[in-house]
């Protein structure tokens, strides 16, 4: 999901946004913090989570999940 999220940020427009701009800087700062945890799984998957949730949160978009605890 989150590799849709940064194509979908990078064929924007030829010209780079603002929320581009906001996005990219995000994403870097998101993967320095979870470059603090010990690579693996756990790492990709906070930084795919935050990825996502920072496009939501830029876009103003309300992100669903659907899932069963088991």
């Amino acid at each position: 999901m989150s590799q849709a999220v940064n194509l979908a940020m990078e064929s924007v427009a030829d010209e780079a946004t603002h929320i581009q701009a906001r996005f990219f800087e995000g994403v870097r700062t998101l993967q320095e913090i979870a470059s603090e945890f010990p690579e693996g799984e756990q790492r990709e998957a906070l930084a795919a989570y935050a990825t996502v949730l920072h496009f939501c949160y830029l876009n103003r978009l309300n992100w669903l999940v659907a899932g069963h605890a088991g």
